[in-house]
């Protein structure tokens, strides 16, 4: 008990609840089998490898958008497959983080009051079978404005334009810097960027092994640009709707 008591004055300063949790189960079964030995506290290998993993420095928290993606892509081509016409919607949603400071690369979005605060965003796409009005959830991409990677609009037509690298202040010609890099990596990320690449991949994959399926995409008022029609009308060979 003694223990538990000097353990949680120490777990105060630690925010991720699943590393607390871990350190708790672990004290616990010490303190039970009066061994320190983690091998034979566990009862199974899950659990070693989950006290393994928390002493060791290789427990991180990390949402993966990238296997989710492809999993959400993997089932929902073979839920559609055979369909003669699809309706696309895609809209951004923004992840809501108001009270967290620390997280990694932590952005802004708005809230539900309309005002700027901390989190994330996301662009989902969610497809429907006009015969059976099915949803079926296609893709999700997770990302930030807070990441480095996120070059805005205006940012990408300074750089292109040579006004970052020709700036007085210091701060800008790094960042033209980082820009360039990025874009030789092609890493570089915008709502404009990661919205053409959605809607290309979602389209591609789903007329993949059915060339003649009708798609028809469905957007929100912001993607209302000529590029963004004639993208979908002459490149993807699709149809799209869009608020006004």
């Amino acid at each position: 008990m003694a223990l538990m008591q000097y353990m949680n004055s120490l777990l105060f300063n630690f925010k991720d609840k699943r590393i607390i949790r871990n350190i708790e189960q672990m004290v616990q079964k010490i303190v039970e089998n009066k061994s320190i030995r983690i091998w034979s506290n566990a009862k199974d290998k899950a659990e070693f490898d989950r006290h393994k993993s928390l002493l060791d420095g290789s427990l991180k928290s990390v949402l993966d958008d990238e296997k989710i993606s492809e999993a959400l892509q993997k089932n929902g081509v073979q839920a559609l497959q055979g369909k003669e016409r699809l309706i696309l919607l895609h809209d951004p949603c923004d992840i809501r983080k108001e009270y967290s400071r620390e997280l990694e690369n932590l952005g802004k979005v708005r809230s539900l009051d309309n005002e700027i605060i901390n989190g994330y965003s996301t662009f989902n796409t969610i497809a429907i079978d006009e015969s059976s009005k099915k949803l079926q959830l296609l893709d999700l991409a997770v990302y930030s404005n807070g990441d480095p990677h996120y070059v805005t609009q205006e940012e990408f037509k300074q750089f292109q334009k040579g006004i970052l690298q020709k700036s007085d202040n210091q701060q800008d010609r790094l960042r033209a810097e980082q820009i360039k890099q990025f874009i030789e990596e092609d890493t570089y990320l915008n709502l404009s960027r990661l919205t053409r690449r959605q809607l290309q991949q979602t389209s591609e994959l789903l007329k993949k092994d059915n060339p003649h399926l009708i798609l028809t995409h469905v957007l929100d008022r912001e993607f209302d640009t000529n590029d963004n029609f004639s993208f979908i009308d002459k490149d993807l060979k699709d149809e799209a709707i869009a608020q006004l």
